[in-house]
């Protein structure tokens, strides 16, 4: 064993849990000295993890989300993400969204998967703001579908619509172009916050 993986090690016994992680990371991958074990991986993340490390709560919620070293378990997983995410790390904020998104360890709740979302995005993490767009045009479409569909059974009923059924396919219709409108309005403002990302780091670049 090396001088270094066993620093490492001894630190992290004493109970550091920048030096859990990294082990953790360690076992999980396979290098640095390390074989690959994905046990002894959770067991080091999970250690990490109930003092409170972002990072590694997410990689506790990963392992239970992938089944890793631990019995798969989308609902642990899920509280998981929600400690990490309610720590501000964004990349947990677009897990636990995705959780909302999918219904993955908990009911499904589309606006709390865009406010999660949105807060990744915030911070400037890209891939969040793909995904509120994502998410807002498949809602639009979703509206869309609504719409055509509740003409097309009103069609084939051959029936005159009654007043409640003309009501219903407005208010389809205006969710619809709520969507529209939203979808539109969360494009320009995420390319209006990663222009201002770049910039900053332009910024940040010549100030070296």
């Amino acid at each position: 064993m090396s001088q270094g993986i066993a620093q490492v090690i001894a630190s992290a016994q004493e109970g550091d849990a920048d030096k859990q992680l990294r082990l953790g990371n360690r076992y999980f991958k396979g290098n640095k000295g390390c074989d690959q074990n994905y046990e002894r991986a959770a067991e080091w993340f999970q250690k990490a993890a109930e003092q409170g490390h972002a990072k590694a709560q997410m990689n506790v919620a990963f392992c239970f989300k992938k089944g890793k070293g631990v019995n798969q378990d989308p609902a642990k997983a899920f509280e998981w993400y929600k400690k990490a995410a309610n720590q501000g790390l964004a990349d947990a904020q677009i897990c636990l969204g995705g959780c909302f998104q999918h219904g993955d360890g908990v009911a499904q709740d589309l606006e709390e998967a865009a406010r999660l979302f949105q807060l990744a995005a915030d911070q400037g993490a890209a891939k969040a703001q793909d995904l509120l767009i994502s998410l807002k045009s498949s809602q639009e479409e979703d509206a869309r579908g609504k719409s055509k569909n509740a003409k097309k059974d009103l069609s084939c009923s051959g029936a005159v619509p009654s007043t409640i059924f003309r009501e219903q396919a407005v208010k389809l219709r205006e969710e619809a172009m709520l969507a529209r409108e939203q979808a539109i309005l969360v494009r320009e403002l995420a390319c209006a916050k990663r222009e201002a990302f770049l910039a900053q780091q332009q910024t940040d670049t010549d100030c070296c």
